[in-house]
């Protein structure tokens, strides 16, 4: 029968109507609620009270509709009001990692695709051997302990715990249309992945792999996820048993509770009426006390703080976890992510001032921001001063300067927006730009994504390798000292092109340092580079003369390959049509990140480029900037995957104040080498802290070294 004729149906009042629907979506209801909730009786139990109230607003629902995206949107309701209520504080290692996960598998799960993966999983453990199959029914179905398998099986209580996590993993790479894992944990990750589903007291450790490593807790999500999903394939879950006990529900209308059961209480919470019985001093007494309570009971929480990045907050300051009391949010430098009551997520970049207007608006005064909106959040508004933005779709990016004009940027699906004095809507979709001036005169523009940074990478190691080149021997060759990389050292040559003068030793920020001509000096190693995605963080300090000229900026260090997202070269940007010269440029060919500051002063910057490996490591997310000391605001981010090519038979190793370009010597050419002076060169293999960048700038030292290098 077609969903119309079901609904109509259902609407006029007929049960065996609204438990077709029922068994049609119950699977896509309940595999969004259970990914995100560790108990899954915790997760039916949302799920049958969002078919309940379904049942009860039934005619109010607009049949031109489908019912899927509406039922789930009071799914999505019920589980942000559970999450309120049930808010997690993120004390000690176990709850911080049960947070990380839980907020990754928010952000990276879509809500109408998890029914497919349902139905997905059970195709693939239909694939399994007996003896896998087994495995699952015992651990899954039946809920035996690993240690009573173990006694059972007379095996080794790790043996089982790994034969455990080999079946998720051939679960995992089933469902991703694979015939072998592609993502390569190490033996330690994976016994501590294994431990940690099995509920083993390996937190602590795994948050340190989860922080050293952005793979490892996506790896982990996914399995959490896939895990809680494993739970709804058996006999006991199956959606005609979730079908019937729903249909006993609703079809209990002489049940005094019955009433409260649809008003949107969980089952085990329901509110008990108080009777109308007392004395006329003991309702006073009970009017006082609910007065007192409304007086003193805090200010509800627009929403809560996920995660900051060198964040520097104007007022209040907030730490990850917190909840957002205030009205407004003023953020001096640095990054925020948020996550609103109605499930929306955004992220703001300093110098920003957000207001909060009412659960389903913001009001964007000051910075950029990029709302990620989940389907129930269709209609959520970001105002600013001179326009109005609703959002229709899943990725938009908005920036408010200080005259007051606005911008908006759809990333990804359709978003309205209009100047306030206007009634009338313009329509964006994705790549899809416009601006309303401080006079709220609407024009379209070039969309231009790069310019929002739409994830925060992760933070950074403690024990890093890492080499640095002081530039004060005064020799043709410049030593490397520090804990050295992969075990060792490479020093630098001073090279010059052609019988050329080469780099010359001058006054440094700390000793000597190397002047190079832009004509022909540079300095060469034997050094490959960090390669592929590996975090990385090169520092070092460097002085651009005033009449700096476009043809000497590229090249200051760099090495890799010469193709789009296979190099790594740093330069004053050099290129107009990319962005503002002169300003810190990190490219990976043809893919820039571009600062602000204008470099091109003829004094000293500490200059330090971060990136955060793993394997979704992006140009646009991974990688951050910092300018003496300070995190440097960006005015381009290329979205572009990081892979650096170490490998190639035209790869080139690291090279100082020469364009990676170029590995000819055979003749000059424009844009072949850097004019300008560097500095005390480090470079670490793993991502640095703020904190620490701010040490290695004042002290020249690396903070865990003991006496330098």
């Amino acid at each position: 029968m077609d969903e119309f004729d079901i609904v109509k149906k259902a609407q006029s009042g007929d049960l065996d109507a609204f438990s077709e629907l029922v068994r049609r979506y119950q699977g896509s209801v309940r595999a969004s609620l259970a990914v995100r909730l560790s108990n899954r009786h915790e997760a039916d139990d949302l799920a049958q009270e969002a078919f309940i109230i379904a049942f009860r607003k039934l005619h109010t629902f607009d049949t031109n509709k489908a019912f899927g995206p509406w039922i789930r949107s009071i799914a999505f309701n019920l589980l942000r009001n559970y999450w309120r209520k049930h808010k997690a504080i993120a004390v000690g290692d176990a709850a911080e990692l049960d947070m990380m996960i839980d907020q990754q598998i928010n952000l990276g799960y879509s809500s109408d695709n998890e029914a497919e993966r349902l139905s997905l999983l059970k195709r693939c453990i239909a694939k399994l051997d007996q003896p896998m199959q087994e495995l699952l029914r015992l651990r899954y179905f039946e809920e035996i302990s690993v240690r009573e398998i173990s006694r059972s099986l007379k095996l080794k209580h790790s043996t089982v715990t790994m034969r455990l996590h080999r079946l998720r993993e051939g679960l995992f790479t089933c469902m991703k249309g694979q015939t072998k894992a592609s993502l390569m944990l190490t033996r330690e990750q994976e016994q501590l992945v294994a431990a940690y589903l099995e509920g083993e007291a390996v937190s602590k450790e795994l948050l340190v792999e989860c922080h050293k490593d952005p793979k490892v807790l996506n790896h982990l999500a996914d399995l959490v996820a896939m895990d809680r999903l494993l739970q709804l394939t058996s006999p006991e879950a199956s959606g005609e048993a979730f079908t019937d006990e729903l249909r006993e529900r609703l079809g209990a209308k002489s049940d005094p509770q019955f009433e409260a059961a649809i008003s949107g209480n969980l089952v085990n919470r329901r509110r008990h009426r108080m009777q109308w019985r007392g004395a006329l001093a003991a309702a006073a007494c009970l009017a006082f006390a609910g007065l007192l309570f409304l007086m003193l009971r805090p200010e509800a929480a627009f929403g809560q703080v996920l995660a900051t990045r060198d964040i520097v907050w104007s007022g209040s300051s907030l730490m990850p976890g917190d909840s957002i009391r205030e009205n407004r949010l003023r953020i001096a430098h640095g990054y925020s992510e948020i996550l609103l009551n109605n499930g929306v997520t955004l992220l703001l970049e300093g110098p920003a001032e957000l207001e909060f207007v009412s659960d389903d608006t913001v009001r964007l005064h000051e910075g950029s921001l990029v709302a990620n909106v989940p389907e129930p959040a269709i209609g959520f508004t970001v105002d600013t001063p001179n326009s109005k933005v609703v959002y229709l779709g899943t990725v938009f990016g908005m920036s408010v300067a200080l005259d007051g004009s606005s911008e908006v940027h759809v990333l990804e699906g359709e978003v309205k927006a209009r100047p306030l004095r206007d009634k009338d809507f313009t329509h964006l979709v994705t790549n899809e730009a416009l601006m309303i001036d401080p006079q709220q005169q609407v024009t379209a523009i070039r969309s231009n994504p790069d310019r929002f940074r739409r994830a925060l990478p992760g933070r950074s190691a403690t024990n890093p390798e890492y080499l640095h080149w002081s530039f004060d021997q005064e020799s043709a060759v410049a030593e490397s000292g520090g804990t050295s990389i992969d075990g060792m050292h490479y020093p630098g040559k001073l090279m010059a092109l052609n019988d050329g003068e080469g780099p010359v030793y001058q006054n440094g920020q700390f000793g000597e340092a190397l002047y190079f001509n832009g004509v022909d000096a540079y300095v060469a190693t034997d050094f490959p580079g960090i390669g592929g995605n590996r975090p990385r963080t090169i520092a070092f300090w460097a002085k651009i003369p005033r009449d700096f000229s476009v043809r000497n900026g590229y090249g200051m260090l760099g090495w890799g390959l010469f193709e789009r997202g296979a190099g790594w070269q740093i330069s004053p940007n050099p290129t107009a049509k990319e962005g503002p010269l002169g300003r810190l440029r990190i490219g990976t060919v043809h893919a820039p990140i571009i600062g602000t500051t204008d470099l091109r002063d003829n004094r000293w910057h500490h200059i330090a480029i971060v990136m955060y490996g793993g394997e979704a490591a992006d140009l646009s997310t991974h990688v951050l900037l910092y300018i003496d000391g300070n995190l440097e605001n960006t005015s381009i981010k290329s979205v572009a995957h990081i892979d650096t090519q170490l490998d190639h038979e035209d790869s080139l190793p690291l090279m100082f104040g020469r364009n990676i370009r170029f590995g000819d010597d055979s003749s000059p050419v424009d844009e072949q080498f850097f004019r300008g002076w560097i500095d005390e060169a480090f470079i670490f293999d793993t991502a640095l802290n703020q904190n620490q960048i701010k040490h290695l700038m004042r002290t020249n030292q690396w903070a865990g070294a003991s006496t330098g290098d």
